[in-house]
């Protein structure tokens, strides 16, 4: 029997897998304990990992939906297709799953009219939906939602069944799963940035292990050694207590305790406590974290931090050519590729039903202008400033307020003999005086 006793709780990610067909079950589990989803979700936690993400949504959004807006049908389709969310809030929302999950789940309703005509949409939440088991030919015929996969045995949670949306009539709900193959999954997608589950849970740790280390008053670890042995229960009894009354938290002020035999006299010693120094723990943590980050933006493909809102080598501001062709290179091998996979579904639903497909999203840069402000002052002359932030020209408006351009020279003949009649008049008055 061992003679240390050490609790060690640790959580890592691991290669997901698809589970074999069961028939006890109408579904395929998504990875062995049905949760990957979920799990995926508590890495929001780590503030890089979930700034990247909030930016990355705002960068696929954009503008919004750009569209003819003369045609009425097309019009009339954007703005009543939602139920519960208008579309930009589902285009968010949708946006939102694609980062995180690489995938989608949209609830389309028939017209209650025509069952050839998509009446509304409703986003699903992805970690939500679960697969059906395949036919005979791959093809997937019906999903499973359940709000709570934890509890779904649970009558309040039981996971519902829907028909999956196959492109032709239906009655009533159908099912949209979109998501980005992979090859090991088949029928789940895993996330762009999964290379790096384990750095993102490490910089949550990190967070947790320092403010514990806070909240323990900063007291380094230490161990306590007993001379003696115990039971099994008195040794879980001892480990309770010092920990509740040393520790504040799951790792630091974590305490090791050691057992022994007792000497010849079998009476034991008392116990012996040593301290176990921490002094290099800010460049342990230094060093980690910069290779967390690391690792972070890499397997997120940014190529720069402060595309999302973290500063980089240089500052927050940045240079502004520099964040330019960062944007513009996270655009084109990230950004676009999730526009390109909401608009082709969006774009297949208004081919369902017979309207114009041509829409797109209008992109927002995070900056407007490349140049700073003591530049653009150095180069632009007073006028071209005026147009570049929205004013009338200085020297138009000027002469249109104060020039009458009809003067002709009979006019101005006319003018200069009243000024000498004032003249003349004036003179005669001061003289008098």
């Amino acid at each position: 029997m061992s003679q240390i006793q050490s609790i060690k709780l640790s959580n890592y990610f691991e290669e997901p897998m698809v589970s074999p067909i069961i028939k006890a079950r109408k579904w395929l589990l998504y990875d062995i304990d049905n949760l990957f989803p979920q799990r995926l979700l508590t890495l929001r936690n780590a503030p890089t990992h979930a700034s990247i993400l909030a930016k990355t949504v705002d960068y696929c959004i954009g503008e919004g939906l750009k569209y003819d807006e003369t045609d009425l049908e097309l019009k009339h389709f954007i703005e009543t297709c939602s139920l519960d969310q208008n579309l930009d809030e589902i285009m968010r929302r949708c946006f939102n799953d694609l980062v995180i999950f690489n995938g989608f789940c949209l609830n389309l309703v028939s017209s209650e009219n025509n069952t050839s005509y998509i009446q509304a949409i409703q986003h699903i939440p992805f970690q939500n939906v679960r697969v059906g088991f395949p036919d005979d030919f791959n093809f997937i015929d019906s999903y499973f939602i359940s709000n709570n996969w934890y509890y779904f045995t649970n009558k309040k949670f039981r996971a519902q069944e829907y028909k999956a949306f196959k492109n032709s009539s239906f009655e009533g709900n159908a099912i949209m799963y979109n998501f980005v193959y992979d090859s090991e999954l088949r029928y789940y997608p895993k996330p762009s940035y999964f290379a790096a589950c384990n750095y993102i849970a490490l910089e949550d740790e990190l967070s947790r292990f320092y403010l514990n280390f806070v909240e323990n008053n900063m007291v380094p670890s230490f161990s306590i050694t007993f001379p003696h042995d115990a039971t099994e229960e008195q040794k879980a009894d001892n480990a309770r207590s010092i920990q509740d009354f040393y520790s504040g938290g799951s790792n630091a002020g974590k305490v090791l305790i050691l057992y022994g035999e007792p000497n010849a006299s079998g009476t034991g010693q008392a116990p012996l406590v040593n301290v176990i120094s921490q002094s290099n723990s800010a460049d342990v943590y230094k060093v980690l974290h910069e290779t967390t980050l690391q690792n972070i933006f890499t397997a997120h493909q940014l190529p720069s931090p402060v595309l999302a809102g973290i500063p980089g080598a240089g500052n927050l501001g940045g240079n502004g050519q520099e964040i330019a062709t960062a944007y513009e290179v996270y655009y084109n091998t990230v950004i676009c590729k999730y526009q390109k996979i909401f608009l082709d579904k969006f774009k297949s639903i208004l081919r369902f039903n017979k309207l114009s497909d041509k829409v797109e999203i209008i992109n927002k840069p995070p900056i407007t202008s490349i140049y700073s402000e003591a530049f653009l002052t150095s180069v632009l002359t007073l006028e071209e400033k005026r147009t570049l932030l929205g004013y009338d020209n200085l020297e138009a408006a000027t002469t249109e307020d104060t020039v009458d351009t009809n003067i002709t020279t009979d006019t101005i003949v006319q003018d200069i003999d009243n000024f000498k009649e004032i003249y003349n008049l004036y003179k005669i008055r001061y003289n008098e005086k």
